[in-house]
């Protein structure tokens, strides 16, 4: 198989490719039910997230925190989980993620090439870049409040569960 379709097959299990672009022109979200989360296993997961935090890749701006809890803005302060130079400082960190917080790695699919090529599968088929944002919320917790993105979204719930509302 191709990487095109391998990452489209993944991302949209048994949907056409014309069958995707309707829904995207269409302005209302959807909500596709996909089974069972582990076949996104592959694509990343909490060890990946782990490994990644333990390198000095693992600063400010790609690694941020979100609390919806918070008063203002959402965003935590990134001098209150990282040090002077921006490097994250994992008992802080983790100290947040206990309370609530969100994790946010940006871009992570500059950093893991498997999806990276899961992205480059995705950009193939629909000739646009695609990027891949990795959110680690605690369970009963809420990272951000209800939003709405100017831009395409593909959410893949790897683990866990939330109850999302769209």
């Amino acid at each position: 198989m191709t990487l095109a379709r391998d990452a489209f097959g993944l991302a949209f299990g048994a949907l056409s490719v014309p069958e995707v672009l309707a829904l995207r022109e269409d302005s209302r979200a959807r909500h596709l039910k996909g089974g069972d989360a582990s076949r996104f296993g592959a694509l990343v997961g909490i060890d990946d997230l782990d490994a990644f935090l333990r390198t000095d890749a693992a600063q400010t701006p790609r690694v941020t925190m979100a609390d919806s809890s918070r008063n203002g803005s959402a965003a935590v302060p990134d001098d209150l989980f990282t040090d002077e130079d921006g490097r994250i400082d994992p008992v802080e960190l983790f100290r947040l993620f206990d309370a609530g917080a969100t994790l946010v790695v940006s871009q992570f699919h500059e950093m893991h090439p498997p999806l990276a090529r899961f992205c480059r599968g995705l950009e193939k088929v629909f000739l646009h870049a695609v990027q891949a944002n990795i959110y680690l919320t605690p369970p009963g917790a809420q990272g951000f409040r209800t939003h709405y993105d100017t831009h395409d979204v593909l959410v893949l719930q790897v683990s866990g569960r939330k109850a999302w509302r769209v």
